[in-house]
C-alpha cells in the first residue's frame, strides 16, 4: 500500500464508523406501525438501582417481585421438565404443585 492509499482507507473507515451506527439505529426505528411505536411505553422504565432500593425497602414491592419470580420459576420448571426427562423427577420433587392432576 502506498502512503496516500492508507489515508484514503483511514478516511473511508472513519466515515463508515461514524455514519453506520446512527444509520442502523434510524433504519431500525418503527415507522408507520402504531402498535409497535406505542410498545415502548408498555414497560416500567426504572433504573436498576431504584428497583433494588424499592425491593429492599418496600414490603409490597418485594412481595410482588417474589411472586412474579416464583411464577417465572414454575413456568421455567415446567418447560425444562417437559423437555429433559432426567430432570423431571428433581423438579417435581422440589415443586410438587406442578404435578398434573
Amino acid at each position: 500500500l502506498k502512503p496516500k492509499d492508507i489515508g484514503v482507507w483511514y478516511i473511508l473507515l472513519m466515515f463508515s464508523n461514524v455514519w453506520s451506527y446512527p444509520l442502523c439505529y434510524v433504519l431500525a426505528l418503527p415507522i408507520g406501525d402504531k402498535r409497535v411505536q406505542d410498545a415502548k411505553h408498555d414497560v416500567e422504565d426504572v433504573d436498576l438501582v431504584l428497583r433494588l432500593v424499592r425491593f429492599a425497602t418496600d414490603a409490597q414491592h418485594r412481595h410482588m417481585a417474589l411472586t412474579n419470580w416464583i411464577r417465572r420459576l414454575d413456568v421455567w420448571g415446567l418447560h425444562v421438565a417437559s423437555r429433559v426427562p432426567i430432570l423431571r423427577g428433581p423438579i417435581l420433587f422440589c415443586r410438587p404443585h406442578l404435578r398434573r392432576k
